[in-house]
């Protein structure tokens, strides 16, 4: 929220739309908002900027770091004759905004913490999770399962566990960039999701981070780069506990299906495991029919890229008078069809709905047809060399 203020009072209340187009907002990427929103209205108003923007949430020392790394503030500010304060005027209607807390206290710090707890978090698409800290004195392993199809969910979900175990000063390592890059923005983010299940866990890590009275830097982790030292280490050792839940799973499928023999896709609704691995199991069960589709035996093969391989070939049309000759060419990958009627079926022909083709849709790598007189001609065959088609019949 912001305001048009002179000395005897406000003139205008600004706000910001509700529904914002990012889940995660940054408050102040939401007062750089405010700040063009209110230059914009006070042009409007009165033809000239404003004389003073004032930020009673923030120090100088803040405003002055915000505009050096942040894009938003610095479009905000661009070319802003006025001055910048950062005290209220004396009025009793704005000094609730100088007891209302915006800012919190910055918890994440941008360098690793010495002598601090190390804990790596992982997470697989099953929702296996497994946290791993290590200190001088001890290591400890915690697997746990959480019902969910998103590795990046699930990721989140670890990192919420182990701000929630672990209160102390933390050095926190992910494989995921995108829990990397989106837990540093929550303490002072906006949240706003239609996804009830992302809204929890971002709500939840934001609360962790609000309460958390000791820092913690967290940062990404290449996952399976087999380099020496301990932080490759401890990241494997997370990774293999996630798969330890990934081996129960399948051999608990077996089991079951050596019993009541379900379906593959039963198996994979009942253990969650994948499509591929539910088929697998079915397949080695000696009890259970396979059944598989018929080959196919067809002779046209269909390209691999649009314009990859057109089949071209002639019909006829006797309702289309003198021009009953009907040319189609078709792009076998889009199953795009082209088609010009002519007066005939030669070389003359084939070549102007050629040409007409290839202003709609290109030009073909490769062109199938049948072993027509014009299509085996040796006017045909220069043609297609001078393009650099491969012509060939069948």
């Amino acid at each position: 929220m912001a305001v048009i203020w002179q000395p005897h009072g406000p003139l205008e209340w600004l706000h910001l739309a509700l529904h914002q187009l990012h889940v995660i907002n940054l408050t102040s990427d939401l007062i750089a908002m405010l700040v063009c929103k209110g230059r914009t209205r006070t042009i409007q108003l009165f033809g000239k900027e404003p004389n003073y923007i004032i930020l009673p949430m923030l120090t100088k020392n803040q405003y002055e770091h915000l505009l050096q790394h942040h894009l938003a503030w610095q479009t905000a500010f661009a070319s802003y004759p006025g001055q910048i304060n950062f005290h209220l005027p004396s009025d009793k209607l704005l000094h609730f905004l100088a007891k209302t807390a915006i800012c919190a206290q910055r918890i994440i710090v941008p360098q690793p913490l010495p002598s601090a707890l190390t804990v790596f978090v992982d997470a697989d698409k099953r929702g296996n999770i497994a946290i791993h800290a290590v200190s001088p004195q001890h290591k400890n392993t915690q697997r746990l399962h959480y019902n969910t199809s998103s590795v990046q969910r699930a990721e989140l979900k670890a990192i919420a566990l182990a701000l929630e175990r672990y209160t102390q000063p933390l050095n926190l390592f992910t494989d995921s960039q995108y829990a990397a890059r989106t837990v540093p923005q929550l303490p002072e983010a906006y949240i706003l999701s239609n996804d009830e299940e992302l809204f929890h866990l971002f709500k939840s890590i934001q609360l962790l981070l609000l309460q958390r009275q000791h820092p913690l830097f967290i940062t990404h982790i290449r996952a399976h780069s087999n380099l020496p030292g301990p932080l490759a280490e401890g990241n494997h050792i997370a990774d293999e506990n996630t798969h330890i839940f990934f081996t129960n799973t399948i051999q608990a499928a077996k089991s079951s299906h050596a019993k009541f023999h379900q379906n593959a896709q039963a198996l994979r609704r009942q253990y969650g495991i994948s499509r591929e691995e539910s088929r697998q199991i079915v397949r080695e069960c000696q009890s259970c029919p396979q059944f598989f589709n018929p080959p196919s035996y067809a002779i046209n093969p269909r390209g691999l890229l649009p314009n990859h391989l057109w089949q071209m070939d002639v019909t006829t049309y006797l309702p289309f008078g003198r021009l009953k000759y009907i040319h189609v060419s078709i792009d076998t990958f889009s199953n795009y069809i082209f088609a010009t009627a002519h007066s005939g079926e030669a070389f003359v022909d084939v070549q102007n709905h050629l040409f007409a083709a290839f202003a709609v849709l290109g030009m073909p790598k490769a062109l199938k047809t049948d072993n027509g007189s014009a299509y085996t001609s040796s006017a045909f065959q220069t043609f297609c060399a001078n393009f650099h088609i491969t012509h060939t019949t069948g």
